[in-house]
């Protein structure tokens, strides 16, 4: 019984916590190359967080608040770790 409650609690702590899902706003929001925005507008520049050092969760996190208004594509300007935390920065764009 002790073996199966440690086991448990390693899992808890091994996940990392928790994750940025992407909300079906974000899911519209695809990254892409500066070539693929040369005619679009530029609609907010948005910082993606996760404080447990996840690169695809801080993206999906800029991807939802580029999503909340209204960007249909994302391009990712720097990634910047610091420690467990992560930012990634991005440029949003409407180009439909």
């Amino acid at each position: 019984m002790k073996i199966i409650l440690i086991l448990a609690l390693f899992g808890l702590v091994s996940c990392g916590g928790p994750s940025t899902q992407l909300t079906p706003k974000g899911r519209n929001a695809q990254v892409v190359n500066k070539k693929q925005v040369t005619s679009c507008e530029i609609v907010g520049k948005f910082i993606g967080e996760n404080e447990f050092g996840s690169e695809e969760v801080a993206t999906n996190d800029l991807r939802n608040r580029a999503g909340n208004v209204g960007a249909d594509s994302v391009v990712v300007t720097a990634i910047v770790p610091n420690g467990k935390h992560v930012a990634v920065h991005g440029l949003a764009y409407k180009c439909q």
